[in-house]
């Protein structure tokens, strides 16, 4: 904890020093993350000073408390409503929120409606009704699972899965990577919620990073990259899809992923599943040397 509280708190500093500003449009969330870098390093400083608070006292906008996350809803939602792109920060209180039991899926619709009042607010408008509620109310609903995982902390896969993001984008010379953050969170969540019993690995959260090469040699890759490409298609946010299209989208996910389980898994997915069995082996061995000693 205090390694992330440090990591987190260093984070937000430097950015505030550094001054930086940007653009919220939608169509600007890849090429200009500073102020979403400053407010998702906020959010992961909020959540780690909240549950290493010494004193066990909830300070304002404690996310353990269902009132104080839809407060840092409303907070995140101004942010937005005034021109950052505040999503990958909503997606880490949803997720501490959840690991904290302060919210459930039964408040996925209600976390949405909250968070686009506050950019009406923000912004001096009448709250308008989007046509891909149903799909982002879907992808909150994801988060909260990723955060209600009792085999691994999913607030660690959130936080590695963005470092690892940030890293990519400094190795990439700033330049936008292929998948916008928030995409990329997304895509680690789904991931580690499918494999609940280790926290993804570093070359797991790299394919949910970037997308699947377009000529896989394997065919189960090839389905890997297919069912990445709908992924994709299902969760665009500049142009998205009909509800009619998303529910045939759904079906062909789920058909094309029980597919790939029946052919063993894909590289990575092997390559998970290998670190996963590996890790096992060496903790039963540990318990057979413990045996053996008494």
């Amino acid at each position: 904890m205090a390694t992330l509280l440090a990591m987190a708190t260093l984070l937000a500093m430097a950015l505030a020093d550094a001054g930086v500003t940007g653009s919220g449009d939608a169509s600007s969330e890849q090429g200009d993350t500073s102020r979403e870098d400053a407010a998702a390093g906020q959010a992961l400083h909020d959540a780690a000073t909240s549950a290493g608070n010494p004193a066990n006292q909830p300070p304002p906008n404690d996310v353990r408390t269902k009132a104080g996350f839809l407060k840092a809803i409303d907070k995140l939602g101004a942010s937005e409503g005034q021109g950052a792109n505040a999503r990958p920060a909503l997606a880490s209180q949803i997720v501490e929120a959840s690991a904290m039991g302060a919210i459930t899926e039964d408040d996925a619709e209600a976390i949405f409606t909250r968070y686009n009042q506050g950019v009406a607010k923000a912004k001096g408008i009448a709250e308008v009704k989007q046509g891909s509620e149903k799909q982002q109310v879907s992808k909150i609903k994801t988060f909260i699972k990723l955060g209600g995982l009792t085999t691994v902390d999913g607030r660690h896969t959130f936080a590695k899965t963005w470092d690892t993001y940030k890293a990519q984008r400094t190795a990439n010379g700033g330049k936008p990577l292929s998948k916008s953050p928030f995409d990329a969170l997304l895509s680690a969540a789904r991931m580690q919620i499918q494999y609940p019993d280790e926290v993804l690995s570093d070359d797991y959260i790299l394919t949910c990073i970037h997308p699947a090469p377009r000529d896989p040699k394997l065919e189960v890759d090839k389905l890997g990259a297919i069912l990445a490409s709908m992924d994709t298609l299902a969760n665009n946010e500049e142009t998205p899809c009909a509800e009619e299209t998303l529910t045939v989208l759904d079906e062909c996910m789920k058909t094309i992923s029980a597919r790939i389980k029946d052919m063993g898994g894909t590289t990575a997915q092997k390559k998970q599943e290998a670190k996963a069995q590996a890790k096992l082996e060496k903790l039963q061995a540990q318990v057979q040397q413990m045996q053996v000693r008494r």
